[in-house]
């Protein structure tokens, strides 16, 4: 493509995003500057739209961005120094990472404000867990704290009611001695047989024996299916594309049904070298997203969980503000992960 239509096309995307209505030539000829004649306008725009780069919608009105380009748009024209206004990330709080799904939600819902779009974040699944480490905690003298630290690096602690007198020193031989049998067992190894040899080895704490095997069961369980978190699904339906009812209603169902958006996440970066993805109209993967544009990456988010984060919205989407977006999350997460690693506080 010549510069004069590589700068036609970008005045038009620009003035759709902005506008959401057919752009004309008198547009391009008075708000972008470009020196030429309306007519020469008028013969870029019909060359470009014969390229299938721009359409027009009703044979009287101006024109707009075809899917292919945008993708032009996303490949060759967007400007890669245009300044976004930082997010305030410290609202992802230490305190929310030790609840995964509470953190997935919090990203998601910080993203899906700042963009005003919908945001799926997902959990990667990296293999079934294995017990590798387990502590007990005295708190009180009828409640202890179970503190299991999966093989995902992933930390699950439970509250344990303590319905049998126990001592601080024999609470952590209680510890030392299921660690040794537990360790290394997926969820499906912790059967009938283990759990009455395991209680067998403390006759005076049956119930504590019982009840912290029902919670390392519990955490293995709960690590075997992909989390999935949907926020802002409603922004879409204030966006002027999308008024159809049908529309409406493949889109919710899409967003409702958790085997879609991972096949759509898997679809858009399973094959996809590190960074981030964009993804437009039917390279999305799912027909019923053929009006939508999914940018998406993969994240590390804290002691290794592993994820990844997409924004959905229209093909009229402001594309560099969104991929800023994600750079912004990929630059946090990374220098979280760092802190952690090193043991150092956020100042």
């Amino acid at each position: 493509m010549d510069a004069r239509k590589e700068k036609i096309l970008r005045a038009i995307i620009k003035e759709y995003l902005l506008e959401a209505e057919p752009v004309s030539s008198k547009t391009i000829v008075n708000r972008y500057g470009l020196n030429v004649s309306s007519a020469t306008i008028r013969n870029e725009m019909a060359a470009l739209e014969e390229l299938g780069y721009i359409r027009q919608p009703h044979i009287s009105s101006g024109r707009v961005p075809a899917p292919s380009g945008y993708r032009y748009y996303v490949d060759h024209l967007m400007e890669p120094d245009q300044e976004v206004e930082e997010v305030q990330l410290a609202e992802l709080s230490v305190e929310s990472r030790r609840d995964m799904q509470k953190y997935l939600r919090d990203v998601a819902a910080l993203l899906a404000g700042v963009t005003n779009y919908t945001v799926v974040v997902t959990e990667e699944k990296t293999g079934e867990n294995t017990i590798k480490h387990l502590k007990l905690v005295g708190l009180m003298e009828d409640k202890g704290l179970l503190i299991l630290v999966l093989s995902s690096s992933k930390v699950k602690d439970y509250v344990l009611p303590l319905l049998e007198k126990i001592s601080e020193e024999d609470l952590q031989k209680v510890a030392g001695i299921l660690e040794k049998h537990l360790q290394d067992r997926k969820a499906d190894e912790l059967d009938d047989t283990l759990k009455q040899a395991l209680k067998g080895l403390f006759p005076d704490s049956p119930l504590l024996v019982e009840e912290i095997i029902r919670m390392a069961e519990k955490a293995l369980l709960e690590e075997k299916d992909t989390q999935v978190v949907v926020e802002g699904m409603k922004n879409i339906f204030k966006l002027p594309e999308f008024k159809e009812v049908q529309q409406i209603q493949d889109f919710v169902d899409t967003m409702e049904d958790e085997q879609r958006i991972l096949s759509m996440m898997e679809s858009v970066l399973g094959h996809a070298s590190p960074g981030i993805e964009v993804r437009i109209g039917e390279e999305t993967g799912l027909p019923e997203l053929r009006d939508f544009t999914v940018i998406a990456t993969t994240c590390s988010f804290c002691e290794g969980m592993k994820g990844k984060i997409g924004i959905i919205g229209p093909t009229r989407m402001f594309y560099e503000k969104n991929i800023r977006l994600l750079e912004q999350i990929l630059r946090y997460e990374e220098d979280e992960d760092g802190r952690a690693g090193t043991g150092k506080d956020k100042a």
